[in-house]
């Protein structure tokens, strides 16, 4: 019989379900997050088709190796509408290796690399430290466990304002409870 956690959203959530609940959005994740930076590219599109013009994305990211399989099917979304690596497409890939305080160092170096998109994913802290490395550049987000509305980095996720968009999921109520069940069983 499942363990029930409590009510998240209006349903009832299982113990050992947010493992579940995290490989269940990778795969949206990985669909959506290439349909928004083509859309955030569509001004660049136009240009992207002439031969000189490449398209810059700088990634960004906490711990994520360029191997992993969401990052693999974010470079097959880019792919499939028309971004090609060495072609049209160059992906400056950055991982802190999970020592957040080369964050801020990692995303001044992408703006100086003069990327025409950021993307970064993971916790606030990465988004932070993009926000803090330029206001110009449009930064796409994958905020996983942190409300972005609630920080004050977006408007809303229909009309984000400013520089930033992306996807939202928020998992905060269920990682707590993972942390005490967890806590419960080792002690």
């Amino acid at each position: 019989m499942p363990i029930t956690i409590g009510r998240v959203h209006g349903h009832y959530q299982h113990a050992g379900s947010h493992q579940t609940e995290i490989l269940r959005w990778l795969p949206t994740v990985a669909i959506l997050m290439p349909l928004a930076l083509s859309l955030l590219c569509a001004p660049l599109a136009v240009e992207a088709q002439l031969p000189s013009k490449v398209t810059r994305v700088g990634f960004l990211q906490v711990t994520s190796p360029r191997s992993a399989s969401f990052v693999q099917a974010f470079e097959q979304g880019l792919r499939d509408l028309g971004y090609v690596e060495g072609q049209n497409l160059v992906i400056e890939f950055r991982t802190a290796e999970g020592n957040v305080e080369q964050l801020p160092a990692l995303a001044a170096e992408l703006v100086q690399r003069n990327v025409d998109v950021l993307v970064v994913g993971g916790p606030e802290v990465t988004l932070r430290a993009a926000g803090q490395a330029t206001s110009t550049i449009p930064i796409v987000m994958v905020a996983v466990d942190y409300d972005p509305i609630a920080l004050g980095y977006i408007a809303g996720l229909p009309r984000p304002g400013g520089q930033i968009t992306g996807l939202f999921l928020q998992q905060i109520e269920v990682t707590g409870k993972c942390l005490e069940l967890l806590k419960d069983t080792t002690w």
